[in-house]
């Protein structure tokens, strides 16, 4: 279990976020604790009011609001009562167990996690200090949780910190033992939490990470056993040192065993395209006019687009790496609109529109959205004030009536 404590200034955004993903059937509220009503008639302003109740007790901390995320493997299997369960024991581990709290459980991914929203202001109006509370309060009990519950061990990372880890460039040392170390650990978590459905995909993940798998050449004796031969690329994407086979690595990914994968993990896509979708249209909606900008962008969600193009440069096709949901799919597989031709075609049109002052200041407001989709903002509230007022800041657009000509005969008879 990987748990994450992020402090915000303003706990209402924190709910608007959870709240719009339980509207987009991303998510559900699980439990309710502190709340005095069942949760199913708890409405949007109930529970805001509840946490505002304790943070005007003490005006003096702005920083009041707390968001958790509690992160499991997916090998781990977990109905709501466990989830439940295991959330009202971490929250009275860290010291929030008196404290009102809301869970939510978010299916936009395929492993399970909960989302946590609470306060710390207490109903003395004193202010329970969160300063070190990750290695203080949070690890100990984290690994309790894990020992009771039977429960995949973190080890405090989580996978895609460990994955980045792996494949920093600079801590491989090419041809020697710590390349086919790295290689190991890299193929063997791309298995084992990302969804693909095919070689191709396979090797665009494994890209991202500076690494590439090479099928045997047609007629070889390679080919014939369902090998292949694993490279790390050099910052130019060209393979460099020696190669190694895949059977000489852990788990045996040749091309045999990864065609078991594809076959398992082709039945997990459908699940995961909707949070992909959300994510795409955000960052269209930020007024990008051309492929680099769209590509610009949606690496601020943590997803990588990868462009196929023909030897003349032209993009024929997009696949959509999320490596938040650890996900890659095609664009024609999401729909027209997100595939090459429609996006093209889209931003060859966006190209002929002038920007207005206000779509930049909207693209400006969707970046700081991004900052907690891709878990890189300090603090969370500030980076989610634009959700409350969607309609702030915007031009309303409004229509001048033309007037209507009078006819020639009617101005006559005036002039008489």
């Amino acid at each position: 279990m990987v748990a994450k404590i992020v402090s915000g200034k303003k706990v209402a955004g924190i709910v608007h976020y959870n709240e719009d993903k339980v509207d987009q059937r991303h998510a559900q509220l699980l439990m309710a604790s502190g709340f005095a009503a069942d949760i199913r008639s708890l409405t949007l302003n109930m529970k805001i009011n509840r946490f505002r109740q304790l943070t005007r007790l003490n005006a003096a901390t702005k920083t009041n609001a707390i968001h958790i995320s509690l992160n499991f493997h997916h090998k781990d299997r977990l109905d709501s009562t466990r989830l439940s369960a295991i959330a009202r024991q971490y929250m009275e581990g860290i010291g929030f167990g008196n404290q009102p709290y809301l869970v939510y459980q978010h299916l936009d991914v395929h492993h399970p996690h909960l989302h946590i929203v609470s306060t710390n202001i207490r109903r003395d109006g004193s202010r329970i200090d969160v300063h070190g509370i990750g290695y203080r309060l949070s690890e100990p009990v984290r690994k309790q949780i894990e020992r009771e519950h039977s429960l995949t061990v973190a080890e405090g990372r989580s996978e895609k910190q460990e994955i980045e880890k792996i494949m920093a460039p600079r801590q491989l040392d090419y041809g020697q033992k710590a390349t086919k170390k790295s290689l190991s650990k890299l193929i063997r978590a791309v298995r084992e939490h990302y969804v693909y459905g095919s070689l191709p995909e396979f090797n665009a993940i494994l890209k991202t990470f500076n690494a590439v798998a090479v099928p045997g050449t047609a007629g070889s004796r390679m080919e014939q056993n369902r090998g292949l031969l694993y490279s790390v690329l050099d910052e130019n994407g060209k393979p460099v040192g020696v190669p190694i086979k895949a059977s000489a690595l852990s788990g045996q990914p040749i091309l045999r065993n990864l065609e078991k994968d594809f076959v398992q993990k082709q039945e997990l896509k459908p699940g995961l395209k909707p949070g992909l979708k959300v994510k795409i249209e955000l960052a269209l909606n930020s007024k990008v006019s051309s492929l680099e900008g769209f590509k610009k962008v949606l690496s601020r969600y943590n997803i990588d687009l990868v462009v196929a193009r023909s030897k003349e440069g032209r993009v024929f096709g997009l696949s959509y790496i999320d490596h938040e949901s650890k996900i890659i799919i095609k664009g024609s597989e999401l729909g027209k609109s997100y595939a090459a031709f429609g996006l093209v075609a889209r931003f060859g049109r966006a190209q002929k529109i002038p920007v207005r002052e206000n779509d930049d200041q909207r693209a400006i407001s969707l970046q700081h959205a991004e900052q907690f989709v891709t878990g890189k903002g300090q603090g969370l509230m500030p980076d989610l004030n634009f959700l409350l007022e969607p309609g702030e800041g915007l031009a309303i657009p409004t229509v001048n009536k033309r007037k209507k000509k009078k006819k020639r005969s009617q101005e006559r008879g005036q002039q008489r």
